[in-house]
């Protein structure tokens, strides 16, 4: 019997499952997306060092000392007796405010699959004000509603947690994660943020007068619990004109990730000192070249 007929023989739904590519975008939410959707929009995520994903600035990068703390690491906040109250060298109230939900997150790691990602979402919200980048020119907002829109119509819609924005639009897309909601197969999160770059990108050039097709530079973050990875996208301005025609077909979006690791646990810790002061200084980089370029 040939090949041809045995397959003949399974049932009809399984055909298509051996033998058919995905060719089309039918998720309608970037949480919705499959790595074979990402695919298709041409996104690729690469391992890089600090200087290719963080700007240079100019001036000299000053990091809020009274955060960094070298004597409290995760062994101080993740005790079930850690109170901010005891600490006689931190006398600064947001800072305790700080180091209290860092516990708090911590502590939830914990906790069983499915938990709420809220308190992560308000250490993040404390992290980004701590370095101004609420400030004006620059805006903080919650939940925006990003469109990707493809061929006219078609359109995907993507809510990243937080997104930084200046005057001209250029965005930070930010997406935070409690540790036991993020999966291998999804790229530990990252097929949600290449599709929240992407819509991000595509808001800004509707948002243009003209709606002009330009090179673009997108900053991205994700945290997963306590641990932080950056991400900077260039998107070429060639790649929004193949929108009007359907998916890219030729340019494609490059990702470049720091730390290089992708894993749960791989990015910057903020409960360790390295971590914090790492991470304070590289959101501090990131505003001075949001402003640069405002």
């Amino acid at each position: 019997m040939s090949l041809f007929r045995q397959v003949g023989r399974f049932p009809r739904s399984t055909f298509p499952k051996l033998f058919s590519t995905k060719t089309r975008i039918t998720a309608k939410l970037a949480s919705s997306f499959t790595p074979a959707e990402v695919k298709l929009l041409r996104v690729n995520f690469q391992p890089a060092s600090f200087e290719d994903v963080i700007p240079a600035t100019e001036d000299p990068v000053t990091v809020p000392k009274e955060y960094l703390l070298p004597e409290i690491n995760r062994d101080d906040v993740s005790s079930a007796n850690f109170n901010v109250d005891k600490l006689d060298q931190v006398s600064n109230n947001r800072v305790k405010t700080f180091l209290d939900k860092m516990h708090d997150v911590v502590m939830n790691e914990k906790v069983a699959t499915g938990t709420m990602e809220s308190k992560t979402d308000t250490l993040v919200d404390d992290l980004l004000r701590i370095v101004d980048l609420n400030d004006w020119p620059l805006k903080l907002i919650n939940h925006p509603l990003c469109r990707l829109v493809i061929k006219e119509n078609q359109y995907v819609s993507a809510d990243p947690e937080f997104v930084i924005a200046n005057r001209k639009l250029s965005m930070v897309a930010i997406e935070d994660k409690h540790i036991k909601n993020v999966w291998k197969p999804s790229g530990f999160g990252e097929t949600q943020i290449a599709v929240q770059i992407v819509a991000c990108g595509n808001e800004n050039i509707r948002a243009t007068s003209k709606e002009e097709f330009i090179n673009q530079t997108i900053f991205a973050m994700r945290v997963i619990s306590t641990y932080v990875t950056f991400y900077k996208a260039v998107i070429p301005a060639e790649y929004w004109s193949e929108f009007d025609r359907g998916l890219p077909k030729e340019a494609s979006v490059n990702v470049k990730r720091w730390p290089g690791e992708n894993g749960k646990q791989e990015g910057l810790d903020l409960v360790e000192p390295d971590g914090r002061r790492e991470v304070l200084g590289a959101l501090t980089k990131i505003r001075q070249f949001l402003l640069r370029n405002e």
